[in-house]
């Protein structure tokens, strides 16, 4: 107990305070002490819409890096990193700062379309752009025309025509290995900071 009028510590037998000299019965017991800080809390329900449109447009975006870097002849499977973390980083941004069992599916998802078809893009892009008369008539001579929507539309018929199969599937393992690199990395770190969130909750 603590003396209302002064607020020395009493002891339990004092019937009046040793220092003021006000009754005991004055005294009040003081209310619990309140926590300096708040525990900590998981954040707001998952919004799965406004994620997936994140992870679209960062899909976008990687897939459009991809392509870049193909038709700049630079290493595409970088490309495939940045695809990764950006997906997971959107959907985590619009989604509310969540990523449940239905973000992680739709981070896979398009982690496993968009590097293809950034690929597909940069080679459509090199190829059909690229101003040479052989070129054109290579095409022609297989019924496709020499644009970037023409070789994006015949793309495997103009790989096995020109029996490039086994380089392009080297590059696309190589692209969906740091892809999953990528994606890995970030799926293990946001669990890892959730179940710390959480395991200072419980405590």
């Amino acid at each position: 107990m603590f003396c209302k009028n002064c607020g020395t510590q009493l002891l339990d037998d004092q019937s009046l305070c040793p220092e003021c000299g006000a009754p005991a019965n004055a005294a009040q017991t003081p209310a619990p002490a309140q926590h300096a800080f708040p525990s900590p809390e998981i954040s707001q329900t998952e919004n799965v819409p406004l994620g997936i449109l994140g992870a679209l447009l960062a899909a976008v975006a990687g897939a459009a890096a991809i392509a870049l870097f193909t038709k700049m002849g630079y290493i595409s499977s970088l490309g495939g990193l940045l695809l990764a973390f950006l997906t997971v980083f959107l959907y985590k941004k619009f989604s509310g700062g969540q990523i449940g069992t239905a973000g992680v599916l739709v981070c896979i998802g398009l982690c496993i379309v968009a590097p293809y078809i950034g690929y597909r893009a940069g080679f459509a892009w090199e190829i059909g752009v690229y101003e040479d008369l052989y070129v054109t008539l290579f095409l022609n001579s297989m019924g496709i025309s020499h644009s970037f929507a023409g070789v994006f539309a015949n793309f495997h018929k103009i790989i096995n025509a020109l029996e490039m199969g086994g380089d392009i599937a080297k590059d696309l393992i190589l692209l969906y290995l740091f892809t999953a690199l990528g994606a890995f990395a970030c799926f293990v770190d946001t669990f890892k900071k959730r179940k710390i969130v959480r395991d200072e909750s419980a405590d």
